[in-house]
């Protein structure tokens, strides 16, 4: 038997006949009763390492692109982000109440319309809203503070 996990364990009601190899990231654990008619090999499971610095060139991309995003937005539509900023400072705590609701309401309403299967497109169309939504609080929030 081959298997390939981060960890194994064999429960005492396991039963493998014949040999075990394993990848995993420690050494099996074997609990009294658990049986290996074979022999047992052990190969270190090598852990991938992120390249140095990805995250910050990440952030980098994914900083310039709010930036370049709220920059379009400001130009091709001013006064509807300064309603949005207007509203925001002029109810604050509403805004915050309704945007916790929101972030958290809508992904596990979304799963229920997906579970009926007739919701489904609806369901779909609600977490690209929410997705957009979340992804452009941070552009109208920044430039309510900055105002």
């Amino acid at each position: 038997m081959n298997i390939a996990a981060q960890r194994v364990v064999l429960e005492p009601t396991a039963r493998i006949e014949g040999d075990l190899k394993y990848q995993s990231a420690e050494p099996i654990v074997m609990r009294p009763g658990s049986v290996v008619t074979g022999a047992v090999q052990f190969t270190p499971l090598q852990q991938v390492q992120p390249a140095a610095g990805s995250g910050i060139v990440l952030n980098l991309i994914f900083s310039i692109g709010l930036i370049l995003l709220a920059l379009l937005l400001s130009r091709f539509a001013p006064r509807n982000l300064e309603t949005v900023a207007d509203t925001f400072k002029a109810r604050p705590w509403e805004n915050f109440g309704m945007g916790l609701l929101s972030l958290i309401s809508v992904p596990p309403i979304a799963v229920l319309l997906v579970i009926t299967l007739i919701g489904f497109p609806l369901a779909l169309l609600s977490m690209i809203v929410w997705g957009l939504a979340l992804f452009l609080s941070r552009i109208i929030v920044g430039f309510s503070l900055a105002r």
